[in-house]
């Protein structure tokens, strides 16, 4: 029950991105215990570790064991989440549904990035070290706000079932500076546990729609970097075209990546859609 990427994901709750192993899992902890042991409750009770398993850890676990009993009871609580929702993802059927931010969508985003982290921070700046709760927060507010003055439209995107609605991940359009041409540029992003299910897909294709219907777009780009080949899929399927690549374009962190240039114009979306529409 000790998969890389399962602690990696338990450290980066904890603030602790460069943790590897189990035993720098329980070195976190175990300064946490001595310095902001409200903070490690907090994180317990988010991952949904039982107060029944907690108590039991303080109850028979010896001093010197506790942190590690702890590391344990949260790696074995992720790894349930995910493959619960991974059999769930990948057997049910479920519709997407685009609707913009709000303050109340700060806890649920900031829980898909910290699960999504390793594979988001590859190629998308603003998942970097660090980011926290409060970052979430900061994100949603702005993202309300700017959606009602009609500067950008960054959506939620939800999971749509008979029986929940799930966070599934983010999707943007936001005009670009010569607004006198009506080009936007879309960016999308699922969390982890629900990529490969065609979610993306289907928020993008729903955004495009939304930028050309909505907001009179004449042309939809979408930036991509060169090694982001789940990205480029998607852009694929939803009917952009690679126009070309441009060197440097990207900075992730201190890394900066050459990027393929995609482009839907509203003429092609257009005939696309009465394609689909025709079709028996």
């Amino acid at each position: 029950m000790n998969d890389p990427a399962i602690v990696r994901s338990v450290g980066t709750m904890l603030d602790a991105h460069d943790v590897a192993t189990v035993e720098q899992l329980v070195e976190r902890i175990t300064a946490l215990l001595a310095t902001d042991p409200e903070r490690l409750m907090n994180i317990l009770y988010r991952l949904d570790v039982s107060e029944d398993r907690i108590g039991e850890i303080f109850r028979r676990t010896p001093l010197d064991r506790i942190a590690a009993a702890i590391a344990q009871a949260m790696i074995e609580r992720i790894a349930e989440k995910l493959a619960t929702r991974q059999r769930y993802a990948r057997s049910r059927q479920f519709d997407v549904r685009l609707r913009s931010y709000t303050p109340d969508d700060a806890e649920q985003l900031y829980d898909a990035v910290i699960e999504s982290f390793e594979e988001l921070s590859r190629w998308l700046a603003w998942c970097r070290k660090g980011y926290s709760l409060a970052d979430a927060q900061a994100w949603c507010q702005w993202a309300a706000e700017s959606f009602a003055a009609g500067e950008a439209y960054h959506f939620v995107v939800e999971a749509l079932r008979v029986e929940s609605i799930e966070f599934a991940g983010g999707c943007s359009l936001t005009p670009t500076t010569d607004r006198a041409n009506n080009v936007v540029q879309l960016g999308y992003w699922t969390r982890s546990t629900l990529a490969g299910c065609g979610v993306a897909t289907k928020a993008a294709s729903a955004a495009v729609a939304y930028a050309f219907d909505r907001l009179a777009a004449e042309r939809v780009e979408i930036l991509i970097a060169t090694g982001n080949k789940a990205s480029q899929r998607v852009a694929e399927k939803i009917g952009a075209q690679r126009e070309g690549v441009m060197r440097s374009r990207l900075a992730v962190g201190d890394r900066r990546h050459d990027a393929f240039v995609y482009g839907i114009l509203r003429s092609q979306w257009i005939e696309r859609r009465s394609g689909e529409h025709r079709a028996p």
